[in-house]
């Protein structure tokens, strides 16, 4: 558990406090006793999902932890009269039919032909689709598209964020990639 500095803002000072790491999302009852335990809570951040490169060497623990650890997200935030989620979701779970210009927000939550080709991006899908359910009674969730992010290890992964790291090494060595 991190100690916040004393020099923290309040509200930093509880955000520091009420943040969990390491959690299984696929163990219910951590879920619930975490939101006892943080009554004054009013949002959850789930981040927790495999890469998609992960989810394709493994899809039922990329099922276990994406699908049913929202389940557990949302029923826990139900019991604890919790309403706001932030889910992080990804251009994966939109397809290839997925419109790339002139696209409105309404469309990627509506729109019922999503195609994603791969099982992280129908795990995704299937989320989006919790969340709207978790809307009719009265939840709160947000989804934000982010994209892909570079890690501090130098050559970490096989997905497709690599792509991003693999051409900034080339290109800091001077030497060009192709992807």
């Amino acid at each position: 558990r991190q100690r916040p500095s004393p020099s923290l803002p309040e509200g930093l000072r509880r955000l520091v406090v009420s943040t969990e790491t390491g959690v299984d999302v696929r163990d219910f009852f951590t879920m619930q006793r975490i939101l006892k335990r943080h009554r004054f809570v009013h949002t959850v951040w789930n981040l927790a999902a495999p890469l998609s490169v992960e989810t394709a060497l493994n899809p039922n623990v990329a099922e276990q932890v994406t699908m049913n650890g929202m389940r557990n997200i949302l029923w826990a935030m139900y019991e604890a009269r919790v309403k706001r989620i932030l889910f992080t979701d990804s251009i994966g779970s939109f397809g290839e039919t997925a419109p790339r210009q002139g696209c409105s927000a309404r469309w990627l939550t509506e729109n019922p032909k999503q195609d994603p080709g791969s099982d992280y991006g129908r795990q995704k899908r299937a989320c989006r689709r919790l969340l709207r359910e978790f809307w009719t009674f009265g939840g709160d969730p947000r989804f934000a598209v982010l994209p892909g992010v570079l890690h501090s290890e130098a050559n970490w992964g096989g997905g497709t964020t690599e792509y991003a790291l693999c051409a900034l090494l080339a290109a800091a060595k001077g030497e060009p990639f192709a992807c």
